[in-house]
């Protein structure tokens, strides 16, 4: 079984999922690449090096409440070892996998973004780099983990289904591909 991530932040029994997913893939029987939600929650979680007291991804009311079936799950003082435990996962996780006739990624392969990282494994100081907007890496990890997308025209906006204002759209990025 091969898993294409976002275990969290969608639908109830987060936890659940996880505690199922975490064994299975740990003991091999299993397969699992990183999704975007996974990568959010890695930065949402981890401290900005450069900045004291900030996260490199910002507690804003948006990212709290994409994030907050999760956190009510983890974030309990008798929670703080498992938390960990997931972190050190997710982290874990390759953002692709090339195996025997079949390529795996979470959203959009591009082998030019898959060459700028190198490497499938995030490092502490990736996700830095990773979470920087402007950088090649933060624009490696926005099309490999959520998939292209285009800016809508003339600044039209629409609502996404959580109420956000949107300005860019995903596009079926495979779409006349030949391989």
């Amino acid at each position: 079984m091969i898993f294409l991530g976002d275990f969290i932040d969608r639908g109830p029994k987060q936890r659940d999922v996880l505690n199922t997913v975490m064994p299975m893939v740990k003991y091999g029987g299993s397969k699992a690449v990183m999704g975007n939600h996974e990568f959010n929650a890695l930065a949402f979680h981890t401290l900005d090096p450069s900045a004291k007291g900030q996260w490199l991804r910002a507690r804003t009311n948006k990212n709290i409440s994409q994030h907050i079936g999760f956190l009510n799950e983890y974030l309990h003082s008798d929670k703080k070892e498992e938390l960990e435990s997931v972190m050190s996962f997710f982290l874990s996780l390759p953002m692709w996998l090339e195996l025997d006739g079949i390529r795996v990624v979470h959203a959009c392969w591009e082998q030019n973004h898959i060459n700028v990282l190198g490497s499938a494994y995030l490092t502490p100081q990736d996700l830095v780099k990773a979470t920087t907007k402007g950088t090649d890496e933060y624009n490696a990890i926005e099309t490999l983990l959520k998939g292209v997308e285009y800016t809508l025209p003339d600044g039209n906006t629409f609502q996404d289904k959580d109420g956000n204002s949107r300005d860019a759209v995903r596009i079926k990025w495979w779409v006349g591909q030949d391989s």
